[in-house]
């Protein structure tokens, strides 16, 4: 039997061949984009911070080389531009930008690295960001930080993280909360963090700070009270619904929404009608949150308020109870819409 020859392929049709100019033709594009970035003529357009998303090793040490570069402003604009474009644009990933640029010496430049590093999950990131908590030289670094940890202290409590990064989470709050110079916003911010923490010790920082005369701290407290999944909070929860300061009757109403209980709607409901509008706002959202025939009635008769502002939160607020919440709390009551094919919309405007 006769074999047919052996066919040589030329290296511009060989696969491999072909996968390797395709690569460096990415890697030529990148640098291309890179030089840009330093040079500064070329306004930041979307399709060339595309190139950003997703680098591999080797693209980001090249970014690392020339980052120090680009000039303070146009990095700035870099780091926010590319926050914006990740949080419209979920397929689009700048994990690796974002850590690289944690280390920037512009504080602004920082603080929307870790903002960018929100939805990142990577127990890699924990220790840099304790640390920007710890000893960034700026209050508002230290303070974004800080919400960050108290994502991954939320984590723990969940039982997502591993022993040793819950133990690094909580000891470098209690550390800042303890710490005699730390200034108040960020301590504040501690506070709120530790909220979901299911220590003792933690249950007695909130109600120091509860107690204290500086409205800000006492609101963080009741942030931190909702937080903690502890229904022996809704007493102080509840007092201060009629508390004169309009920030703390807004920060009792979240917190009844964190903690679900459907024991302070009726509380929720005199404040849908409170004098301050954003509280308003919270009382209704927190009643969509809550649920239960009761919330449910008051929703209704939201429908009809005078506020078309108020009547759109209600709208939205019965939409999110008819798609969540538990059927069995609604059973008594009937379905949230009197005819199955009645919107809330069409409700509204009877």
């Amino acid at each position: 039997m006769s074999r047919l020859p052996a066919i040589s392929l030329s290296p511009a049709w060989n696969p491999l061949h072909i996968a390797f100019v395709g690569a460096h033709d990415q890697v030529d594009e990148f640098e291309t984009y890179l030089t840009l970035l330093v040079e500064g003529t070329e306004k930041l357009e979307s399709d060339g911070m595309n190139l950003l998303s997703g680098l591999d090793l080797e693209k980001t040490n090249l970014l690392q080389q020339i980052w120090s570069s680009i000039s303070t402003d146009r990095r700035a604009e870099l780091s926010e531009t590319l926050v914006e474009l990740a949080d419209d644009n979920p397929e689009l990933e700048y994990e690796s930008v974002f850590r690289l640029s944690l280390s920037d010496v512009d504080a602004q430049i920082r603080k929307a690295s870790i903002k960018g590093l929100w939805d990142c999950e990577d127990r890699t990131i924990i220790a840099p960001i304790i640390q920007l908590m710890r000893t960034d030289e700026e209050e508002e670094v230290r303070s974004v930080a800080t919400q960050l940890v108290g994502k991954f202290a939320l984590q723990g409590e969940l039982g997502k993280l591993l022993p040793v990064d819950q133990d690094l989470v909580i000891n470098g709050l209690m550390e800042s909360i303890y710490d005699p110079e730390e200034t108040l916003e960020v301590r504040r911010r501690v506070v709120e963090a530790l909220g979901p923490v299911s220590k003792s010790e933690v249950y007695d920082i909130i109600r120091d700070f509860y107690d204290d005369e500086d409205e800000r701290l006492k609101g963080s407290a009741l942030y931190a009270m909702g937080l903690s999944g502890d229904e022996s909070w809704l007493d102080f929860i509840i007092d201060e619904m009629s508390n004169p300061s309009p920030l703390l009757r807004y920060e009792s109403a979240h917190a009844a929404a964190e903690l679900g209980s459907e024991e302070v709607v009726p509380e929720l409901a005199n404040l849908v009608e409170d004098v301050d509008s954003e509280v308003q706002w919270m009382a209704v959202t927190a009643l969509g949150t809550i649920g239960g025939g009761h919330a449910v009635e008051i929703l209704r008769k939201l429908l009809n308020h005078q506020d078309a502002s108020i009547k759109q939160v209600a709208t939205e607020s019965l939409e999110q109870i008819e798609t969540f919440s538990d059927p069995m709390k609604l059973m008594d009551r009937g379905p949230l819409f009197d005819d199955p094919d009645e919107s809330v919309e069409e409700q509204s405007d009877s």
